[in-house]
């Protein structure tokens, strides 16, 4: 089993890190036949906009034991659990190590934001590993992915625009995907709070209204006429996407995806 230690780090104040050990460990860790890898608080807490009323969204990776791979009923099901705990609405899901490494290569970014995350809630040994391999396996990839959000973003724009809803919460999220991905790819870096993005790349003043307006309650509506200026900004958003992508650094694909390989059969085989 993997030595876990908790919150590594300074939690937010509105995190209650008892409730989160408690609700991971009965959702998570499932009485010893998973083996908590990596766990990071995502959402609004990561991304540098959480309002009063967010919930705690947390995403982590496991292991199972080699038997449960290779016996007749296979793994258990990765868990994914939403629910109020102790007064506080959690949501968790977890994937197991393999395929959260594959989705690494891919350049996914939902993976590579949990387990290099900036808000780890947990440290392992293994998810030490798990980073220096990450970080070298970052690639152009992440261009897809990011991109491919983005247009997911902007299509739930439309279908609220079509009912008459404005919410500042969406809008964050179109600039918060596009920057993590522009600075993942002109950077090699995974950074998903957008109030360090938005002054780098000169989008300040736009981010921080936003934020002012979700900080009031998670669901905000911005007018129609506040919110143009944003929609108007969004074809540029994916500009910036393809220029990064244009000019990044990365490989086009992961350099040193054997020793990913080597790392996810290491573990399975000590486990």
């Amino acid at each position: 089993m993997q030595q876990v230690r908790w919150f590594p780090t300074p939690l937010p104040a509105d995190v209650p890190p008892g409730s989160v050990r408690r609700f991971v460990e009965r959702h998570v860790v499932d009485d010893g036949r998973r083996s908590l890898v990596a766990l990071a608080l995502s959402g609004a807490h990561a991304y540098g906009f959480p309002s009063p009323d967010s919930d705690l969204d947390l995403k982590a990776i496991h292991l199972v034991p080699i038997r449960a791979l290779v016996g007749l009923r296979g793994p258990p099901t990765p868990p994914e659990h939403t629910e109020i705990f102790e007064g506080r609405e959690m949501d968790c899901s977890s994937h197991e190590l393999g395929q959260a490494a594959q989705l690494l290569l891919k350049g996914n970014g939902n993976m590579l934001e949990r387990v290099l995350a900036r808000l780890p809630l947990v440290d392992t040994p293994l998810l030490e590993q798990l980073r220096v391999t990450t970080a070298r396996n970052l690639s152009r990839r992440v261009h897809h992915h990011y991109r491919g959000f983005l247009h997911q973003v902007v299509k739930e724009l439309e279908q609220e625009a079509a009912a008459a809803v404005r919410k500042a919460k969406r809008f964050l999220y179109a600039y918060r995907v596009a920057l993590t991905g522009v600075h993942a790819l002109l950077e090699g870096d995974i950074e998903p709070d957008v109030r360090v993005l938005a002054p780098r790349y000169g989008l300040a003043a736009e981010v921080d209204t936003l934020i002012v307006c979700k900080q009031s309650a998670e669901l905000a509506l911005l007018t129609e006429d506040a919110a143009r200026p944003y929609q108007a900004r969004l074809p540029r958003l994916f500009d910036l996407l393809d220029d990064a992508a244009a000019g990044s650094p990365l490989p086009e694909s992961p350099a040193h995806a054997d020793e990913m390989e080597q790392l996810v059969i290491d573990a399975r085989l000590r486990c």
